[in-house]
């Protein structure tokens, strides 16, 4: 069961802490019914919320609870459009309920229709008394970790700051900014690498360039041959002794770089994975068991395409820290990750324009196979962009 679609809004109305937000009246509703759901749904045993939701909306059409754990409960069987329906039925006599607004963003977003999910997010938001400042923040939270997955993370900063203004003990939100922070140092940190592979890159074709006794390249397939010669060498030789480099001072990794000799007669080699860690790797391999050996590394290659349908780092660091399990989208979602960064690796080591231009109309049908037109090219575009840093 994914925890992220029962949000503590839900939890808590199960718990009969906002009973009168739904009116629910116990000489109406029988507390026992919503026992018998709240069990179901900590069992995950959604078919039978499916049957008896479904009966009770029939008995009692003005409670809005049993529209949205039916909802909930579709979703979790991945019956996503008739959770949509049921909620879009609803809507028409709940209009200006924020709870079922909010569970309308969470559909929306699984579906992965962003536009609609942030429109909803906002429209809940404008329903929910101020009063209620944790489900206020939960809007600000959740289109926040839209805005960072789609790339605005200005406005996802903004967003989950906003949500702590109104409550100072929201935890998601405060996770998320958390993750920002660790983010934009890993960035940093990955700045910094950037920065010492263009020193080695530009050291090796000084001296290239100095053997052949010229000033620059002949061809451009001449500077794509040097360039993975140079790209093979940096991680196997620089790259998996980053903590040598980090206790050098520049002389010393200038001397470095320049003691390093690359044998450009040699065919180029292929550009490996850097090995992970055995222990780790053999953990890794138990956890995403539904994937190819390493697969997960693989998967990683395409985390612009994971990010966009939803699946965020933080949603894979709780499958690899074990706080959760992928359900069958998520997985289904890894094993088209694994297919799109099997691609891009291939494309890294791909010289032959002709085969190049092969694997990128490759890599485009595979991106096309979970997205439409339009979000395929916003996808394409950042594992471009993301490749060419």
């Amino acid at each position: 069961m994914n925890p992220d679609v029962l949000d503590n809004f839900l939890l808590t109305i199960i718990m009969n802490k906002r009973k009168n937000i739904f009116n629910i009246n116990d000489k109406e509703i029988e507390n026992e019914k919503l026992i018998y759901l709240d069990k179901l749904l900590m069992k995950g045993e959604f078919r039978k919320i499916i049957s008896q939701a479904g009966k009770y909306i029939q008995e009692y059409p003005e409670q809005v609870f049993f529209h949205t754990i039916l909802s909930i409960a579709y979703s979790q069987s991945g019956e996503t459009q008739k959770a949509l329906t049921v909620l879009k039925n609803a809507e028409k006599n709940f209009y200006d309920n924020y709870e079922l607004l909010f569970q309308l963003g969470k559909i929306y977003e699984e579906r992965a229709d962003y536009k609609s999910a942030v429109i909803y997010y906002y429209r809940s938001l404008e329903a929910t008394p101020e009063s209620y400042k944790e489900a206020r923040a939960d809007c600000l939270n959740d289109i926040g970790a839209l805005k960072h997955n789609l790339g605005n993370e200005e406005e996802a900063i903004e967003l989950w700051n906003k949500a702590l203004k109104i409550d100072p003990a929201h935890e998601k939100a405060k996770y998320n900014l958390r993750q920002m922070q660790n983010e934009a140092e890993e960035q940093k940190s990955i700045d910094s690498l950037l920065e010492e592979y263009n020193e080695f890159e530009f050291i090796q074709k000084y001296k290239y360039l100095d053997e052949k006794d010229k000033r620059k390249f002949t061809s451009k397939k001449e500077e794509d041959i040097f360039r993975k010669h140079v790209e093979a060498v940096w991680l196997k030789e620089i790259f998996l002794k980053i903590d040598k480099l980090e206790q050098m001072s520049e002389e010393e990794r200038t001397e470095w770089y320049e003691d390093i000799e690359i044998d450009f007669t040699k065919p180029v080699p292929m550009i490996a994975i850097p090995e992970i860690e055995k222990k780790l790797s053999k953990e890794l391999n138990k956890i995403f068991s539904f994937l190819p050996e390493n697969g997960m590394v693989v998967s990683m290659a395409a985390s612009p395409a994971l990010n966009y349908v939803g699946l965020t780092e933080n949603r894979i660091k709780s499958f690899v820290t074990k706080q959760d399990v992928p359900d069958e989208r998520e997985k289904h979602l890894l094993k088209w990750a694994y297919d799109i960064g099997s691609i891009i690796i291939e494309l890294a080591q791909t010289i032959n324009k002709k085969k190049k231009n092969e694997l990128f109309d490759k890599l485009v049908e595979t991106v096309r196979t979970e997205l439409d037109e339009n979000d395929t090219e916003i996808v394409l575009d950042k594992i471009i962009k993301q490749a060419t840093k």
